[in-house]
C-alpha cells in the first residue's frame, strides 16, 4: 500500500480536530446536565426543609437529603446545638430494596463520634477527605471507628448562621464507591448553607411555640387562682350575717347575700 502523504496527514489532524470538539462538547454538555442535576436537587431540598417548622422533622429532613446526596452506601450525621443533638440517616436493606431511614438521639455516642464532631467544628470550615485509610486530619480511634463501619470518604461541612455554630453535617460514604470530590463539597456546603437557615428557623419557632405553651398554661393557672380567690370571696359574702348588696345606676339590684 501506499504510504501516508501530506495531504492525508492534514485530513487525519482535521478529523483529529473534529472528534476532539466532539469530545469536549459531550463533556461540557455532562458537566451542564450534572449542575442542572445539582440545582434542582438543592431547590427540592429547600422546598422540603421549610415545608414543616418542627426542629425535630427539619433535622431528620437535612439529614435525609445529605443521604440522597451522598447515595445509597452512606451514612449521614447531623450534628446541632438544639435539644436534639443528633440525627442520623441510612439506607437499610428492604428486600431487594434500599429504604431510608433516620433517627434522632438525645446525646451524641459514642464518644469517637463527639470527638470527631468537635475537632470538625473547631476546623470552622469545610473539609474533605478523600481516603480515611490514609488522612493524617483525624485520630487513630476515630479513624478505627469509621473503619469498622466500612467508611472510607468523609465530608465535614460546619452550619453556621450570623457567626453562631449551629452544628456540622457529616457525610460518610463506603469503600467501593466513587470517592468524593471538590463538586461533592460544593454542593454539600450549598445544602449545609440552606440547612443553617432552616434549623435557625425552626428552632425559632419551637421556640416561640414553647413560650406560647408556657403562657397559656400560666395563664390557665392565674385564671383558676383568680377564680378561686372569687369563690371563696363569694361564700365568704354569702355567709354574712350583713345584708349585702349592689345597686345599679338606675337603682337596681344586681345581687343581695344569702342573710344567715
Amino acid at each position: 500500500s501506499e504510504s501516508f502523504s501530506q495531504s492525508s496527514l492534514r485530513l487525519l489532524s482535521g478529523m483529529a480536530n473534529i472528534m476532539g470538539m466532539a469530545v469536549e462538547n459531550m463533556s461540557l454538555y455532562r458537566h451542564s446536565e450534572q449542575k442542572k442535576r445539582e440545582a434542582a436537587f438543592l431547590v427540592s431540598s429547600i422546598k422540603r426543609f421549610h415545608k414543616k417548622l418542627d426542629l425535630k422533622d427539619t433535622l431528620k429532613s437535612v439529614a435525609e437529603e445529605g443521604a440522597k446526596l451522598t447515595g445509597e452506601q452512606c451514612l449521614v450525621y447531623l450534628f446541632s446545638a438544639t435539644k436534639v443533638p443528633m440525627t442520623q440517616a441510612t439506607y437499610q436493606i428492604n428486600g431487594d430494596r434500599r429504604r431510608l431511614k433516620s433517627r434522632t438521639f438525645k446525646e451524641i455516642h459514642p464518644k469517637e463520634l463527639k470527638d470527631l464532631y468537635e475537632f470538625m467544628v473547631s476546623q470552622n470550615k469545610p473539609v474533605l477527605i478523600r481516603s480515611i485509610n490514609h488522612t493524617r486530619k483525624i485520630g487513630q480511634d476515630i479513624k478505627a471507628y469509621l473503619q469498622k463501619r466500612n467508611i472510607h470518604f468523609l465530608i465535614a461541612v460546619p452550619l453556621s448562621l450570623r457567626g453562631e455554630t449551629l452544628g456540622l453535617l457529616l457525610l460518610g460514604k463506603e469503600k467501593g464507591k466513587r470517592s468524593f470530590d471538590l463538586n461533592d463539597l460544593s454542593v454539600a456546603e450549598a445544602l449545609g448553607s440552606a440547612a443553617s437557615v432552616a434549623i435557625q428557623n425552626a428552632r425559632a419557632y419551637t421556640s416561640s411555640v414553647e413560650m406560647s405553651d408556657f403562657l397559656e398554661k400560666k395563664i390557665t393557672e392565674k385564671t383558676s387562682q383568680i377564680e378561686q380567690i372569687q369563690e371563696r370571696q363569694r361564700i365568704q359574702v354569702e355567709h354574712r350575717k350583713d345584708i349585702i348588696f349592689r345597686v345599679n345606676r338606675r337603682n337596681r339590684f344586681v345581687f343581695v347575700n344569702k342573710r344567715s
